[in-house]
């Protein structure tokens, strides 16, 4: 009896932390400055994160780079920092290569300069004057193409480096003289650009067309199709982005002024047609943007992530908060249910403090934003990552669990050691909702459970001996 009215109480205690813990984890600190621009996070293939912060001291100018090698959670100064220059920095944009080195491009007055952030070694763009700028690195050699906004005309040209922009060469030529702000997403062989053309007197009210272009080897790209995407010219579209995974394309637009809704467009066949305009975030009284997406290829799940800002002021747990969802690559169109994950109030969101996103292998599979938000010593620069554990991929071993089979219908837990006490297992959704919950007492250090059919989204799983109180976290993609 002692021991039932023990696990009611743990149970019960559980239950009282999910239904106050909405976050991914604690937010953690990477920089204490407001960005004078646009940050940006790179990812290596070991899991190695950079994150590049333009700052201004003094009336001085400069990127702070930092580096984190455990997952995100602490962060520390790259000597290869940029600075101090008088010309202040525009944007900056972060890459990784082929050859898994990252770079972080960087706009001043002065034109556009390519950062090795390992080597310190710059390169410099002076093909011509910039006014906007993207780009993006191939999964193959070291090669980066960039596509530059030239200033006072509408021209739009790529460019194409094979060494980190010490040289500019191979695929070059003018994209179109009637666009601006170029975006650009690279997956595979295939990059997809999305720009603003014919442009408006207001550019946001301007059509949104979509290109293609296909690496027939690395440093050559040739365009394969051009096609207006959005074209209601009726309404604003201040943000745009593709993300290109195998053969899908999510197309990601905002739409309205004051108040705006996150759309989306989907391409089942490499972006050559597109589905009908879905809302992804927004129709519910609150503007929903500033967004960022990226996709994530994890031993089988492939999909697409994407977190936004929310002007909800009563969704835990803070007001104004950073949302996730995602899809999977299966079912594209069925986003999970939006989780809030800022810890503090993203009140202080100008067009450039967008978040950055990206998939990352740690420790584990994962995913981290980088963004603004103010804990109340100012507008300062934050990270965090959800650690899910996606399909049948080992997690970390904390001492008590090893590995972690999740689908949806089955959980199948490993333990380090066998288990020699009753063992309380429960799955939640991320509103604190019993999924699922069982009491064994089989003496092994492998269990397999069935569960209820599950959606795809977020889930945290409870498991405690007595002994042992752990809580993961797990992402569930179909």
């Amino acid at each position: 009896q002692n021991m039932k009215i023990r696990y009611t109480l743990l149970l019960i205690l559980f239950v009282i932390n999910i239904s106050n813990t909405f976050a991914w984890w604690n937010d953690i600190l990477v920089y204490n400055g407001k960005p004078v621009a646009q940050h940006s996070l790179a990812a290596k293939s070991n899991g190695t994160l950079y994150l590049a912060v333009p700052d201004s001291s003094a009336g001085m100018y400069s990127i702070q780079l930092l580096k984190s090698t455990n997952d995100g959670n602490t962060w520390l100064p790259v000597s290869n920092t940029t600075g101090p220059m008088a010309t202040a920095i525009t944007k900056t944009k972060m890459v990784r290569t082929g050859s898994d080195s990252v770079y972080c491009l960087y706009s001043t007055t002065a034109g556009v300069y390519l950062l090795n952030v390992e080597t310190g070694v710059i390169g410099a763009f002076t093909s011509s004057a910039v006014a906007d700028f993207d780009a993006a690195g191939s999964p193959a050699g070291n090669v980066i193409y960039l596509f530059v906004n030239e200033p006072l005309n509408f021209t739009i040209k790529r460019y194409t480096t094979l060494d980190g922009g010490l040289t500019w060469g191979g695929s070059t030529a003018t994209v179109t003289s009637s666009g601006q702000t170029p975006k650009v997403y690279m997956s595979g062989t295939r990059l997809i650009l999305n720009y603003y053309g014919p442009v408006n007197g207001d550019p946001s009210t301007s059509k949104i067309r979509a290109a293609t272009y296909d690496e027939s080897v690395p440093g050559t790209i040739g365009a394969t199709a051009f096609i207006d995407i959005v074209t209601n010219t009726a309404v604003k579209k201040k943000q745009f982005k593709s993300v290109y995974n195998f053969n899908i394309v999510w197309f990601f637009f905002t739409e309205g002024d004051t108040s705006q809704v996150i759309k989306c467009r989907i391409s089942t066949d490499n972006g050559n047609n597109y589905g009908a305009e879905q809302i992804v975030a927004g129709n519910n009284g609150f503007s929903n943007y500033n967004f960022d997406a990226c996709h994530y290829e994890f031993f089988g799940a492939w999909g697409c992530y994407l977190t936004y800002y929310n002007s909800n002021a009563t969704l835990p747990p803070t007001p104004f908060p950073m949302m996730f969802t995602n899809a999977s690559l299966s079912t594209p169109s069925a986003f999970s249910t939006p989780v809030a994950y800022s810890d503090f109030n993203v009140v202080d969101t100008p067009s450039y403090h967008l978040p950055a996103i990206t998939a990352f292998s740690g420790t584990t599979n994962d995913v981290g934003v980088a963004w603004i938000e103010n804990s109340g010593n100012g507008n300062w620069v934050y990270f965090d990552r959800m650690s899910a554990s996606t399909g049948i991929h080992d997690i970390t071993d904390d001492g008590f669990i090893s590995g972690i089979i999740f689908n949806s219908v089955e959980l199948n837990i490993r333990f380090v050691e066998q288990l020699k006490n009753k063992t309380v297992i429960q799955l939640s959704d991320v509103t604190g909702k019993i999924i699922f919950q069982t009491i064994t007492d089989l003496q092994e250090n492998f269990i397999a459970v069935k569960t209820p059919p599950l959606t795809a989204g977020v889930y945290l799983l409870h498991v405690s001996d007595g002994k042992h109180v752990v809580t993961k976290k797990l992402l569930l993609s179909k």
